[in-house]
């Protein structure tokens, strides 16, 4: 994983304006070309600005684009919460590279950027992403529509309540 750059567009024109893809992701609509740019720009900006964002997942021995993940900052009725997302190009999804991933944001949004609760804000039909959340140790918290309109489910992780694969929540510490 490493932050975006501006030669990534190639990249993320072909997944954001993907209709099949990108129905579970935002708003659940494909972006144009020109919105493309217009997010990579913000993304790029985001992580210059908190020292946190969106990444490229790349594979490791060839460097092949597999999707981005990261960090995405949300208010949450008052509560300011680090969304650990993600988006999986076709070809690569069912690989588990959402849940490696998903995993090492999980554990540095606790780490490296002292958060007490992390989130995924997930669209309800998004069944996939849903099994990610849980496999990450997340647990079904409320549902809550962004500033976008969307009606979405979220997903929270608390370092001393996360779930395990039988389904059994951990609340040692």
């Amino acid at each position: 994983m490493r932050p975006l750059e501006r030669a990534d567009i190639g990249a993320l024109t072909a997944w954001y304006t993907d209709a099949e893809l990108m129905r579970h992701i935002g708003e659940g609509r494909a972006y144009t070309e020109a919105e493309t740019e217009i997010a990579l720009a913000r993304h790029i900006d985001d992580m210059a600005r908190n020292g946190f964002g969106l990444l490229l997942a790349e594979l490791r021995a060839t460097g092949e684009p597999v999707g981005r993940v990261g960090y995405k900052e949300w208010d949450v009725d008052g509560e300011p919460l680090l969304e650990i997302g993600w988006l999986i190009a076709p070809g690569h999804q069912g690989k588990g590279y959402a849940t490696e991933a998903g995993h090492l944001l999980r554990d540095r949004g606790f780490d490296d950027h002292g958060r007490a609760a992390l989130i995924s804000v997930i669209q309800p039909a998004n069944h996939a992403s849903i099994r990610v959340a849980e496999k990450l140790g997340g647990w079904w918290w409320r549902e809550w529509v962004t500033p976008g309109g969307a009606d979405v489910v979220l997903y929270r992780y608390e370092r001393h309540r996360l779930r395990s694969a039988d389904g059994d929540v951990d609340e040692g510490g």
